[in-house]
């Protein structure tokens, strides 16, 4: 008897785990993401990323090819630490040969339909730059120039106020974006593409190697 109360206690832990683990993952699924990327370009470029989940923020900042990433939870700093990068060695590969079968224009197709729902998920609300710059050509400073008025054709809700110089050389940018992501779209539209038939051929078919 203790022993069938005691896996029964162990059943009922485990279930409690599971029903948690879940729930965390809906919310996580539910809940959008906020995010705020920021440039800050001077004589010294500073980038800084934010993403916001609930309770939850984690920032990272670049500055001096060093980049530092914040936790934050309940606006407690609970990790302000140097990103510290790893070395990865490099798989080796193995003699063999592969009949799998190459992706053909539909699968390429299907994936260019795949990104550009993405991206319209992942596009920004806000898009600001202000700011004044000059290079040390004025040709390229005029280039520069053309480019920033398209985009600001091509983007209308974007606020564009970058004044060029060409009589200096100097640039004192600020940009801002901001934007909302829900990753039960992400999954959806991800799910979506991978069981149509296109794209189920190349990403579940068997791949048989032979030694050589």
């Amino acid at each position: 008897m203790i022993i069938i109360g005691i896996l029964g206690m162990f059943v009922k832990i485990v279930l409690i785990l599971l029903l948690a683990i879940f729930m965390i993952l809906l919310l996580i699924l539910l809940i959008p993401f906020d995010y705020a990327i920021s440039a800050l370009l001077k004589e010294k470029a500073v980038f800084n990323l934010l993403v916001h989940w609930g309770f939850f923020q984690v920032e990272l900042l670049l500055e001096d090819k060093q980049p530092i990433m914040k936790v934050r939870i309940f606006q407690r700093i609970i990790m302000n630490e140097p990103v510290k990068k790893r070395s990865r060695k490099k798989p080796r590969k193995k003699p063999g040969k592969s009949n799998s079968r190459r992706p053909g224009i539909a699968f390429f197709k299907e994936i260019l339909k795949f990104l550009k729902e993405v991206l319209n998920v992942l596009k920004p609300k806000e898009i600001t730059a202000f700011g004044s710059y000059g290079l040390n050509d004025p040709v390229n400073t005029a280039l520069v120039s053309f480019i920033i008025q398209l985009f600001s054709n091509l983007v209308p809700q974007a606020q564009i106020g970058l004044e060029p110089l060409f009589d200096s050389e100097m640039t004192d940018v600020e940009i801002n974006i901001s934007g909302r992501i829900r990753l039960i779209v992400l999954v959806y539209i991800l799910i979506k593409y991978i069981f149509k038939k296109e794209v189920r051929k190349v990403v579940f078919q068997k791949r048989i190697s032979t030694k050589t």
